[in-house]
């Protein structure tokens, strides 16, 4: 590296630094979803001596965090980890940022991003989330380095392969955002540096699909996992794509789902292998229409719409209109339509397959942005370098991330603590039910964030479910899950907690819960009041 070079580089962590301490310092780092908090309290050995299996998470990465358990086990690392693929990568856009548009226009740029896009992706964690940026500035140093003989390349390969080992369908999705800045790139190369980035190309999706099939191959050969996947991508299909079609009426009497199933569907308090099979919850997804092509675009449309009515959205519409303001600006705005019409056309591939949650959303909207920038920087790097709307533009859109970030920053901080104070009051008996190993606590996945903790940095301690589990969920028919049923002698947690003096039921659905249980087994099953648990105090008899 020149002296530029390095100064520009310190430069870029330093102002990342400043920005990630405040965030953490002032308003803290939680989780966007439980699932992260499942996932942290798996890798923690929460859930038992398994911590490398993540589901989601390459098998790569559990074991790569087993390494670092190693030097201290009492960390929360998978947190820990998000943090640091979050800094790294944030660091990195904005080396390239300063690069491009010069220290103080990269500078106020790279905050400006920050803020614009903090409440969805910087301090409220999600593996997905982490795992779209760490994918973008991989993307965005293969792309700087393209066809060079540069080391620069292993540190995007490194990030390209961490985002990929993180959530593997993102590399797809955010490969496709950055096509139109690559092929621009790789376009422009004389026919050594093409062989370069062929070179380069071909050495990531080695990694990456070699990654996965290590990944894939570490759960076929484990007879107790083979069996769990089946299930649990029935499950997902029902649960995370089509369970948002239903409404409270029972739309599925016709496939034979009874008003008392449907009621556990809904609640996802549906883990019963006897009845709810791998087969039948695919029947049943199959049964539930989804959007076709019109419903998908409006769908699309209704997004859109909503993106600017959400308060910790509307930082992402302010970096948006930057992008096409400076497009517009540059006399040549192909690059940047484009790169936005392919976030267009995944936003609505996603809606089409019913699944367009936030945390997928907002990544794709902001790596768009990158890469827009990345294409204008690329072709008009001297006419933006001297433009001066270049710089009043942004600092109009730091001022106007600025208004808008604080208010909102405070607002889901307070929202947090007010959930965190909510739940002060259930964890008291959690911690009496991990205490008490004699009787297993069969809890509603309706309790999932409480069960799991809201705290960060403090995951349940080890082995803290050894004695809990949930009426439904993604780690229900993993090993395990059933393990600590079999301690019980139990192997299916809904039938089976019937008429057992050493199984306790929470009492959040235990109605609709006894109706399910009478409907399958033809017996009168009623609930009894006898723990000293007010969390679970119930126990399940027949007549």
């Amino acid at each position: 590296m020149t002296k530029n070079q390095k100064q520009d580089a310190v430069l870029s962590c330093a102002v990342t630094a400043v920005f990630f301490a405040t965030v953490i310092g002032v308003w803290g780092v939680w989780y966007r979803t439980n699932d992260d908090a499942i996932l942290s309290n798996i890798a923690f050995g929460a859930y038992g001596p398994d911590r490398v299996h993540l589901v989601y998470v390459n098998i790569l990465y559990g074991w790569l965090l087993r390494g670092l358990q190693c030097l201290n086990d009492s960390l929360n690392w998978f947190a820990l980890s998000q943090v640091g693929v979050l800094y790294a990568s944030a660091a990195v856009l904005t080396y390239y940022g300063i690069r491009h548009w010069g220290r103080l226009r990269g500078a106020v740029l790279a905050v400006a991003m920050m803020a614009a896009f903090g409440a969805n992706v910087l301090f409220r964690i999600q593996y997905t989330q982490t795992a779209a940026l760490a994918l973008c500035a991989g993307l965005v140093v293969l792309l700087e380095n393209l066809g060079k003989k540069s080391r620069a390349n292993l540190l995007g390969l490194a990030l390209v392969l961490l985002g990929a080992m993180l959530r593997f369908d993102m590399f797809f999705a955010v490969g496709g955002l950055s096509a139109w800045a690559l092929l621009q790139g790789f376009i422009r190369l004389d026919k050594p540096a093409k062989k370069r980035a062929v070179a380069v190309a071909a050495a990531m999706f080695c990694l990456v699909f070699g990654a996965k099939l290590v990944d894939r191959a570490a759960y076929q050969t484990d007879p107790d996992w083979a069996s769990y996947l089946p299930y649990n991508a029935a499950r997902t299909e029902f649960s995370d794509f089509k369970s948002n079609f239903l409404g409270e009426e029972n739309t599925l009497t016709d496939i034979g789902v009874t008003d008392a199933e449907y009621t556990q569907l809904l609640r996802w308090d549906f883990y019963d292998p006897e009845n709810f099979t791998a087969q039948r919850l695919q029947e049943i997804s199959d049964h539930i229409p989804g959007y076709d092509l019109m419903g998908a675009v409006r769908a699309l449309g209704g997004h859109i719409r909503a993106l600017g009515g959400s308060p910790h959205n509307r930082g992402a519409v302010v970096m948006l209109l930057l992008c096409l303001g400076l497009a517009a600006a540059s006399g040549q705005p192909g690059g940047v339509l484009c790169t936005l019409g392919v976030t267009a056309a995944e936003l609505l591939l996603l809606c089409y397959v019913n699944r367009l949650p936030e945390w997928v959303e907002m990544p794709l909207v902001m790596d768009s942005v990158v890469f827009a920038m990345a294409t204008l920087a690329n072709g008009n790097r001297k006419k933006m370098l001297v433009e001066r709307r270049c710089t009043l533009a942004l600092a109009a859109a730091a001022a106007a991330m600025l208004v808008v970030a604080v208010p909102t920053c405070h607002d889901l901080t307070a929202s947090r603590q007010a959930l965190q104070q909510l739940a002060q009051g259930e964890e008291e008996y959690l911690t009496a039910m991990t205490a008490d190993k004699e009787h297993l606590y069969l809890l509603s996945s309706e309790k999932t964030t409480e069960i799991n903790g809201y705290l960060v940095w403090r995951p349940r301690e080890k082995g803290f479910f050894s004695n809990i589990v949930t009426q439904g969920g993604w780690y229900n028919g993993t090993p395990q899950y059933l393990q600590t049923l079999k301690n019980y002698g139990i192997t299916n947690p809904l039938r089976d907690a019937v008429d057992r003096s050493d199984v306790y039921v929470d009492y959040h659905g235990i109605d609709a819960l006894c109706s399910y249980l009478q409907e399958q087994t033809g017996k009168t099953v009623t609930a009894v009041p006898d723990g000293g648990n007010a969390f679970a105090p119930y126990h399940l008899k027949t007549e």
